[in-house]
């Protein structure tokens, strides 16, 4: 018996992803770009004390974990701080977040 991957498709792959970690209360998966410099990366919606859990790299060749760029403690509203100094500002990167609140 085979399995079959089907990719999510549509904008809204990330609510859906979302969706299914109901099992695993407050986890939520985001996606946000770097900065330029170190500072303040939009990321709407997260709350001063949720917790960073891992930091991702999307862009092919930026691949991998990027947590040691960024805060591992949310500090600003809908703010994740990079605390590198290196330009991100073309990269993508993904979070998996625990909402404190």
């Amino acid at each position: 018996m085979a399995n079959t991957f089907a990719p999510i498709q549509g904008s809204d792959w990330l609510a859906k992803i979302n969706a299914n970690f109901n099992l695993l209360p407050g986890l939520e998966l985001i996606a946000f770009a770097g900065v330029a410099a170190a500072g303040a990366c939009t990321a709407t919606g997260l709350k001063v004390g949720d917790v960073i859990l891992s930091v991702t790299g999307v862009v092919a060749a930026d691949v991998g974990d990027k947590s040691a760029l960024f805060e591992s403690t949310v500090t600003v509203n809908n703010q994740i701080q990079q605390v590198s100094a290196t330009d991100l500002s073309s990269k993508v990167y993904h979070a998996l977040v625990l909402r404190m609140s």
